[in-house]
């Protein structure tokens, strides 16, 4: 077990250290190359790992998790406050009109209507990892588009609640939990309660955040040993995606909760520090799993379907967001790129088809049709954005702003004052 353990380490490593620099080398993103390097190790083509790749995700999942607290921690609770009309109105605008579309298509080609609003649901959700990682290499993350694309990618990590809720009444069944799944406690509470996840997940991270949280890392960072606070950013990010689970709310969303819960904490710098090195090797991971779950098989067997599914997906999903792009006053610019980084499936969208398949919505079949389909456009997305992106060009400033920033002269003071020799100033 332990030999088996350590090989397959090697070879994640080996095929990442290759991969990686290669695809950077060419000029293209590092998640291409670890989508590759998945495709490559995976078990349709040198078959060095295992066929089930389904260990592999749920454990590289914690990459997407720390990504989104790391995220948090960089955005302080006043401007996540400003950002909730944007969250909730490009985000709900987004999924509704996305399943809405989705489903009429899926209806005129012959769908059952509860196959049909599935399926449309998992088509909705982006891959939030892939988003980020692809907006902060190309430095888009803080402008106008990536702010809008956050802002979808956190609703639609709360609709995900909600889309595994509705799953057993469109099976007209009751879920089914297996002995060693996670008791969700919200599921103890009164009907009239459950309703309410939100807000009270929402509450109680604050509640931690600002009586627990801090106090805690305190607590630690008085022994004075680095390993102590590096175990202790893990404990917190784990611990809140754990219980974030429990009260039935989506891991990643709490990881972002909590990290905008410490924005303004004198351990934000120290903990982004202890958590980058983790969270770009379990990111990597994941990326190398969505290239190992990618069924060549199916895709030679069905070339011609896999390609019409990408097809509708992208095409349906990058019309509508730029549309909506355009009606929320983004510039024509911003708006191709708010299509080009969210027409993509997600990494949740695998979660709902396997219990979709578990409610019996779902065939065997069919799930690896979908599946394929949903990789594929995660593997094809940063390709079509760089290629996108070069054909626009670089964005020009504006003649007026270019003209006054000429008026003015240039300023040669420093920037930074750093005041007192404390654990903040060192920092």
């Amino acid at each position: 077990m332990e030999s088996t353990l350590a090989m397959n380490t090697l070879i994640f490593l080996g095929v990442a250290i290759i991969m990686v620099p290669l695809a950077r080398k060419l000029g293209l993103s590092s998640v291409i190359g670890y989508i590759l390097g998945g495709i490559i190790i995976g078990p349709y083509v040198l078959k060095l790992t295992g066929k089930d790749v389904n260990d592999i995700m749920h454990a590289s999942e914690f990459g997407v998790i720390m990504l989104l607290f790391l995220v948090g921690l960089e955005l302080e609770p006043r401007k996540f406050w400003e950002m909730r009309k944007k969250i909730v109105g490009l985000g709900l605008t987004q999924m509704i009109l996305t399943i809405s579309i989705l489903f009429l298509i899926f209806i005129w080609a012959g769908w059952k209507i509860d196959k049909a609003i599935a399926i449309a649901m998992c088509f909705a959700l982006s891959s939030t990892a892939i988003v980020l990682q692809t907006l902060q290499e190309k430095n888009n993350l803080k402008t106008l588009a990536g702010e809008a694309s956050f802002s979808t990618l956190l609703f639609q990590d709360i609709a995900v609640i909600p889309i595994l809720a509705i799953l057993p009444i469109l099976a007209h069944s009751k879920a089914k939990h297996n002995d060693n799944e996670v008791l969700v406690l919200i599921q103890t509470l009164p009907e009239w309660l459950q309703a309410g996840t939100v807000i009270f997940g929402v509450v109680l991270l604050i509640l931690l955040g600002r009586y627990v949280f801090v106090p805690f890392l305190r607590y630690v960072s008085k022994a004075g040993m680095t390993e102590l606070l590096t175990a202790s950013s893990l404990f917190l990010v784990i611990g809140v995606s754990e219980l974030m689970v429990a009260i039935g709310l989506s891991p990643a969303l709490g990881a972002f909760l909590a990290g905008v819960m410490l924005a303004n904490s004198e351990f934000r710098h120290e903990l982004e520090a202890q958590i980058e090195p983790f969270k770009g090797l379990l990111l990597g991971l994941f990326f190398i799993a969505v290239g190992m779950g990618i069924d060549l098989d199916r895709i030679a067997a069905e070339p011609w379907l896999i390609a019409a599914g990408v097809a509708i997906l992208l095409v349906v999903k990058f019309g509508l967001l730029y549309a909506i792009g355009r009606i929320a006053k983004l510039s024509s610019r911003q708006s191709l790129l708010l299509g080009s980084v969210l027409w993509l499936g997600g990494e949740f969208a695998f979660v709902v088809f396997n219990e979709a398949q578990r409610a019996h919505l779902l065939g065997n079949a069919n799930h690896d049709r979908l599946v394929a389909i949903v990789g594929l456009s995660m593997a094809i997305t940063p390709l079509l954005m760089i290629a996108l992106l070069k054909l626009l060009g670089q964005e020009k400033a504006a003649p007026r702003q270019a003209a006054e920033a000429d008026k003015v002269a240039p300023d040669n003071r420093p920037k930074v004052l750093i005041a007192g020799m404390g654990r903040f100033g060192q920092v």
